[in-house]
C-alpha cells in the first residue's frame, strides 16, 4: 500500500475512533448566552426595567438524558451577566428544562426584592434549545418583593467550542500532510 493511501487509510481510523468516543460520553458542556428585552412586570404590565437588554452568559456540564436532578453549583461558570447576583450561580434539570438562577441552595426559588435572576431553557441538549418565557426573569435589590420582571422578547445561543477531540484530530492531520510534504521533498 502506497504512504499516502496508508495515511489517509490512519486518518479516517482515527476519525472513527474519535466519533465513537464522543457518541458515548453521556454528560456534555454547552456554552449559552441568553438575551431578554421588552419587559413586562410581575402583573403582565409593560414596564421599565432597571436593566434592559439582559445578556448573560454561562458555561454549564450536564447530562441531558437525566430529566431530574437535585440543584448543584458544580460544573457551571457564569462567564458575564450584566444582572447583579447576591448568591452563587445554580443549576438543575427538571423534565426536559435546565434551570439556572442566582439562588444556589433552590435553583427554582427565584427571589424578588433581592438581586436574583432565572432563566429556563427548554431542550438544552439539543441544536435548536429555547427559552421558557415565563421560566426567564430577575429582579433587583431595592424594588418591592411583587416587582420583578420578565422579558418580551428573549432567546438563547449555543456558543460551539470546539470538542478537545476534534482539535486532537485536526492537529494528527496536520502533521500527517507536514510528514507527508516532507517526505516527498526529500
Amino acid at each position: 500500500m502506497q504512504g499516502w493511501l496508508r495515511g489517509l487509510a490512519a486518518g479516517v481510523f482515527a476519525l472513527g475512533l474519535g466519533w465513537a468516543a464522543s457518541a458515548t460520553a453521556a454528560p456534555i458542556t454547552r456554552t449559552f448566552e441568553v438575551r431578554g428585552s421588552g419587559f413586562v412586570d410581575a402583573f403582565g404590565v409593560v414596564s421599565p426595567a432597571p436593566i434592559d437588554p439582559v445578556l448573560l452568559r454561562f458555561t454549564v456540564t450536564f447530562d441531558p438524558t437525566i430529566i431530574n436532578t437535585p440543584d448543584s453549583t458544580a460544573g457551571i461558570t457564569l462567564l458575564s451577566s450584566n444582572l447583579p447576583l447576591a448568591s452563587a450561580i445554580g443549576w438543575k434539570m427538571s423534565g426536559f428544562t435546565l434551570y439556572v438562577g442566582g439562588s444556589a441552595g433552590c435553583v427554582g426559588c427565584f427571589s424578588p426584592g433581592d438581586n436574583d435572576w432565572l432563566v429556563g431553557i427548554v431542550a438544552p441538549g439539543s441544536a435548536a434549545p429555547s427559552i421558557d418565557g415565563t421560566e426567564f426573569q430577575f429582579a433587583t435589590a431595592g424594588t418591592p418583593n411583587s416587582t420583578f420582571w420578565f422579558p418580551r422578547d428573549s432567546s438563547v445561543t449555543i456558543v460551539e467550542v470546539p470538542e478537545p477531540s476534534t482539535l486532537a484530530l485536526l492537529g494528527l492531520g496536520l502533521a500527517g500532510l507536514a510528514g507527508l510534504t516532507r517526505r516527498r521533498a526529500t
